[in-house]
């Protein structure tokens, strides 16, 4: 990995795209990838960070942000999207 401040600022770009793109206002949004920025930090600071830990850093993120059930049955939360290769700057994350 060349330079982790770039691989970094592109997850958390690509987190806050994501949430966007699902219908999440911008508040909602920030404070749902200020956790993804603390696991990323945890990550940073135990040596150099692979292309495997952002890759699991992401599907940790994507797990955590899927609808939650509602005790009512409501769905809560962002809706889904479909996690396809390429979208949201997928092609550039790493590198």
């Amino acid at each position: 990995m060349s330079d982790p401040g770039e691989a970094s600022q592109a997850l958390l770009t690509r987190a806050f795209s994501y949430l966007r793109l699902s219908g999440m206002d911008a508040a909602q949004c920030c404070r749902a990838v200020e956790g993804l920025a603390g696991a990323l930090a945890d990550t940073l600071t135990r040596g150099t960070a692979t292309e495997a830990d952002f890759a699991a850093l992401w599907a940790a993120f994507i797990e955590r942000s899927a609808p939650v059930r509602a005790p009512g049955g409501a769905e809560e939360g962002a809706p889904t999207l479909p996690i396809l290769r390429g979208s949201i700057g997928y092609a550039r994350f790493g590198r």
